[in-house]
């Protein structure tokens, strides 16, 4: 699965750093589908100090449920390494309708046109996905907010949580408030900075000092 490959890597670097440099703190920063890879790391029993999650949300159980029928179907008809253009259209078709009359396809990303330009340019960005990818996600998002995982773990780790108010991934606050609500009955230690006007990627938006500085905020007061 995606969460397993992606932890295993991060797993590898984590215990590499500790041996090389035991005195630091690490910290985990994860944005959009790396939030609830960062997320999944806890019940890893990593060395972990504290967690950043940039562009995230907690959706509800139906939609997860639905998506992953949606899927299902799509993999029976079509198998799991096709492109899956439904849930395409579910997702980033979707969040860029939000922002017409649109120019680019991918509106929705930065309040900066030049880095909207720049994700655009980008071949390593944007790109569409398998169903089989599709699949594994919405499996490790069920996974990650599954409370068994986080029992018998350190519950006063700091965490940051960081969005957009106009973020379609956080559904307009509403995804990531439910998210720091979620954490909040978990972990003793957890803030929510809500950026207004802003979009998906808070560091590279017209706004992107406050976000460096909430941050910063955030470190000096955990490190």
């Amino acid at each position: 699965m995606w969460l397993e490959e992606s932890c295993k890597g991060f797993k590898n670097y984590n215990r590499q750093y500790k041996k090389e440099y035991p005195t630091l703190k690490q910290y985990i920063f994860g944005h959009s589908m790396g939030s609830w890879i960062a997320l999944s790391l806890f019940k890893e029993r990593l060395d972990i100090s504290g967690m950043i999650l940039s562009g995230s949300s907690k959706f509800p159980y139906f939609l997860i449920v639905l998506q992953r029928l949606i899927i299902k179907l799509d993999i029976l008809f079509f198998g799991k390494n096709k492109i899956n253009n439904i849930m395409e259209t579910l997702s980033t078709k979707r969040f860029n309708n939000y922002f017409k009359p649109n120019r680019t396809q991918s509106d929705w990303i930065s309040t900066d046109d030049t880095n909207v330009d720049n994700y655009v340019d980008d071949k390593l960005c944007g790109y569409k996905v398998t169903s089989g990818l599709w699949l594994d996600m919405v499996n490790g998002i069920e996974e990650v907010f599954n409370k068994k995982n986080y029992d018998e773990l350190n519950k006063d780790v700091p965490i940051l949580i960081i969005s957009g108010s106009d973020d379609p991934v956080g559904d307009f606050t509403k995804g990531v408030t439910s998210l720091y609500n979620y954490l909040k009955s978990i972990f003793s230690n957890v803030e929510l900075k809500i950026l207004s006007s802003e979009r998906h990627e808070v560091f590279s938006g017209i706004k992107k000092n406050d976000a460096y500085n909430s941050l910063k905020l955030f470190l000096d007061k955990n490190l």
